[in-house]
């Protein structure tokens, strides 16, 4: 085996990570040789010259690496599963001392996916054996002994907001094809909710009499969404309130659950939900930012808690220099907003006997300097209009999601799939109420 060859062989093969160093008939082929077999012997051939020539005596690691990799060790790896969804692995692995008290390259060493799993418990033994292929006649393992379990919240680490935003840059997130309107300043509001969305949830016939999926949640989020510009044509706002949140997410974790571990039907895996709940509420944004200003608020909830505040960041950051874009992401289960002399609270749900002195105390001088008061609440799935509490207006939100096998099995009473879209006036209050069906 020539110079060259080696080289570019011995490249391959030194960057390639332990476990993932396999010869292949094709890389046989690319090298000139009849198969992987014949050009694994040349390169061990041309390597052991060199190793007996000193050229390799400064990086004895990389020779054990290579030698580990070929599976020259007879330890016995294995493998043993726990009902509560844990494993215990034990193999011989290859590492340098400064790495025995990484997690990641424990994880990695062991064959686990770093997002996936979380390290609970490991056990290194320093193993040595005779080994006439390396320099000092020796050969150094690691005798690791680790227990993993799988992760139940997601890692927010900058690796993983970074593939996220990577992710959006393939994606058409253009408004939907509208007639754009604009801006003035005319004492109105458009509040439009998408209230308990629950992507990601899967409902067939069979199980719960209705069909509900990704697709058909994106179907009606998009129908709300073109419905809303034709009935407001013609009208001017000077701003739209984007109430989002209120389980937007059907779950928060990667196995399916609820922020507080509630396990959800989740037609799909927690990332691709998280990435399309991002898409989705992008194209939204930019499709009203064609009409006013747009100001979105998270309504905290149960079924999303930590995801919607990862999202909120994210959109924040994706409008930063959109001075017509305003995002809410604090956390406060209840929110507040006040436009003329005009009082909102939003909240996924409340006590309602509450209602009123959590307002009267929580947005106290707002109620004073307002005329007319409204809680909009969720979490029902129906409409619902409740006795006023003196000048108080007390209201839930229908859904243009479908319902679960929870929900169903509990029989409650669930309505068209719609949503309702308010026209409020900053003297009056609300003036029109808009029902979007899908």
């Amino acid at each position: 085996m020539d110079q060259n060859l080696f080289n570019k062989v011995y490249s391959i093969w030194s960057n390639a990570k332990p476990n993932q160093r396999i010869w292949t008939n094709q890389l046989a082929e690319d090298c000139g040789y009849p198969s992987s077999e014949s050009l694994r012997s040349a390169f061990r051939r041309e390597r052991q010259r060199r190793i007996d020539g000193k050229e390799f005596s400064s990086k004895p690691e990389k020779i054990f690496e290579e030698i580990k990799s070929e599976g020259k060790s007879s330890y016995r790896e294995s493998f043993e599963y726990h009902k509560d969804g844990s494993i215990t692995s034990e193999r011989i692995i290859a590492i340098e001392r400064d790495n025995l008290k990484n997690p990641n390259t424990l994880l990695e060493l062991h064959g686990f996916d770093v997002d996936l799993w979380d390290l609970t418990h490991a056990k290194n033994n320093y193993w040595e054996m005779g080994n006439r292929h390396t320099p000092n006649g020796k050969e150094v393992h690691y005798q690791s002994k680790i227990s993993v379990k799988p992760k139940i919240k997601p890692d927010w680490n900058n690796k993983f907001i970074h593939n996220l935003f990577n992710n959006l840059k393939n994606k058409d997130l253009s408004p939907l094809q509208i007639i754009p309107k604009n801006f003035k300043k005319n004492n109105k509001v458009l509040l439009l909710p998408i209230a308990d969305f629950h992507l990601g949830l899967i409902a067939t016939m069979s199980s719960t009499g209705n069909e509900y999926n990704m697709e058909i949640a994106e179907k009606n989020y998009k129908d709300v969404l073109l419905q809303i510009k034709e009935r407001i044509d013609g009208q001017e706002f000077e701003e739209i309130l984007f109430v989002i949140g209120n389980d937007f997410l059907n779950s928060d974790t990667l196995n399916s659950t609820t922020t507080n571990g509630t396990p959800q039907d989740s037609v799909v895996f927690w990332h691709d939900m998280f990435d399309k709940a991002l898409e989705l509420l992008i194209v939204g944004i930019n499709t009203l930012v064609e009409i006013s200003k747009v100001r979105v608020i998270n309504v905290v909830s149960n079924h999303d808690n930590q995801s919607m505040y990862a999202i909120m960041k994210a959109i924040d950051y994706y409008f930063k220099d959109n001075k017509n874009v305003i995002v809410d992401t604090s956390q406060l289960f209840r929110k507040y907003y006040f436009h003329g002399k005009v009082l909102i609270g939003f909240a996924h749900d409340l006590d309602i006997k509450n209602a009123l002195s959590l307002i009267t105390s929580e947005a106290k001088e707002l109620w004073g300097k307002a005329n007319k008061f409204y809680w909009i609440l969720a979490h029902l799935h129906q409409q619902m209009q409740y006795s006023k509490q003196g000048n108080l207006e007390i209201m839930r939100l229908p859904t243009i999601s479908g319902w679960s096998r929870w929900s169903a099995s509990k029989g409650y009473v669930h309505s068209d799939q719609r949503t309702q879209v308010f026209v409020i006036d900053g003297e009056h209050g609300i003036l029109d109420v808009m029902n979007i069906f899908v």
